[in-house]
């Protein structure tokens, strides 16, 4: 019997040959990865270094340096880590070099641009560009990618790259309108802060002992010729200094009034508790209201002439208005009722009164008379709009002094395209409307119709 002997079946050449081939390639292919990564280690480290000197320059300059000296070493860290992990999902250690260069790069580059632009002032280290920093990163990240995939044509490749620089173009878009937004915000911050270090910076005593003073100086009265139409005392009142925008308000009424009243004009006070000159105009609080009242008593004729006063801040449903220093030191509370009491101490019965705050609608009934006007910018269950110290104004007083309605118009036609403004500006928004209101005292039609000369 014959013993079987197993075949051996010998591997062609060819085959041998292919299999060479494909280690050889791998082999090469790996060495040139290597040396391409090593090739791109200096431009890494150099790009690290620079990024980190960089946020140490304006970790220098800033009020809070060892947080920016903590972040200077962070945060290049934090890119060359995002890196390493894209880099380790596309299998490609070049690959996860080439993004941590292209991050830390744009990262010293707007590092350098704020630092520039530090040179002029702290108020403009205000923006964190760890945000634009990620969106540049993150789009020098994909068009570099998308570029190096070797299934994409060319074609296909041009689509993809323009894709992403239009995702670039609106993310730079978009992250210029957010460093705007916080820009403002941290100058009016840094506003606040400085008001109430002034405030801080003032002895209590110099400053309530230079009130009286102030009321004095300021309650001047003009040299008004006498008319049929009788004299205007007018007075503007900014209680919150806590925000700028409540007496940049304030000056704008006295300037729409002042040139609504014209020769007429008796008296033109600004009543506020902001904080650029606490030692220049005085405090918006009762007693110096008081002050006024009894300068006004004593120069007025009650049976012709008018008072005229506008009041902005935020409000209350109980008839009341925010009453602060810029500090926040909380004041006496300017009131409908209390108004109305010294405003009783003038003797004069005609009024004029405009509340631009939330529930304004609440001082209606405590000041509303035959011989009143009062004008507010909400419902007493309403709140109103446009608080933001951004803005210039309130919505209420920017709508009401739009154009010259309040100088040359009568008040009623003023006060109707107001409301139709803030009513159709609400709707845009989607917003429960405040629905502005007023009272005419049936012995004021004249002043509410009639157009000033």
């Amino acid at each position: 019997m014959t013993a079987s002997v197993p075949s051996i079946t010998k591997a062609s050449p060819h085959v041998e040959a292919e299999s060479s081939c494909e280690v050889t390639e791998d082999i090469a292919d790996d060495e040139a990865d290597i040396a391409y990564s090593r090739s791109l280690l200096a431009p890494l480290v150099a790009t690290w270094f620079a990024a980190v000197v960089l946020r140490l320059l304006c970790a220098a300059q800033s009020e809070e340096p060892w947080i920016e000296v903590q972040l200077a070493f962070e945060v290049p860290a934090v890119y060359v880590m995002a890196a390493c992990l894209a880099g380790w999902i596309y299998r490609s250690v070049p690959a996860a070099l080439q993004l941590a260069k292209h991050a830390l790069s744009v990262m010293a580059a707007v590092t350098l641009v704020r630092l520039v632009l530090m040179q002029f002032g702290p108020a403009l280290d205000v923006v964190d560009t760890d945000i634009i920093v990620a969106f540049g990163a993150c789009i020098n990240a994909l068009v570099y990618l998308l570029m190096n995939r070797s299934y994409f044509t060319n074609r296909l490749r041009s689509v993809l790259m323009l894709i992403a620089f239009g995702l670039g173009a609106v993310a730079s878009v978009w992250t210029a309108e957010l460093n705007m937004k916080v820009t403002l915000y941290a100058l009016s911050q840094g506003a606040e802060e400085q008001q109430a270090r002034e405030i801080e910076s003032i002895a209590p005593d110099r400053l309530w002992q230079s009130q009286h003073g102030l009321v004095e100086q300021s309650a001047k009265l003009l040299s008004a010729a006498s008319s049929e139409e009788g004299r205007v005392y007018l007075i503007a009142v900014a209680p919150d200094g806590t925000q700028e925008l409540f007496v940049r308000e304030s000056r704008r009424a006295l300037e729409a009034f002042g040139s609504r009243f014209g020769d007429n004009l008796r008296m033109s006070v600004l009543l506020s508790n902001d904080g650029a000159s606490p030692t220049e105009v005085p405090l918006a609080t009762n007693p110096n209201l008081e002050q006024i009242a009894q300068v006004i008593a004593e120069d007025a004729d009650p049976a012709r002439d008018m008072l005229a006063v506008y009041l902005t801040s935020h409000g209350s449903e109980d008839a009341a208005l925010s009453t602060y220093l810029p500090d926040y030191t909380a004041l006496e509370g300017i009131t409908a009722p209390r108004l109305r009491s010294v405003l009783a101490k003038t003797g004069v019965a005609k009024r004029l009164v405009v509340v631009s705050a939330c529930y304004s609608g609440s001082w209606i009934a405590p000041l509303a008379s035959d011989d009143s006007i009062v004008i507010t910018a909400a419902r007493k269950d309403r709140t109103s709009y446009g608080c933001d110290d951004s803005r210039e104004m309130t919505v209420f007083a920017e709508m009401f002094f739009k154009g010259d309605a309040v100088e040359t118009k009568p008040l009623e036609h003023a006060f109707k395209e107001a409301r139709e403004r803030i009513a159709a500006d609400e709707a845009g928004m989607a917003i429960t409307p405040s629905e502005p209101q007023v009272h005419v005292g049936k012995n004021m039609r004249g002043v509410w119709e009639t157009q000033p000369e």
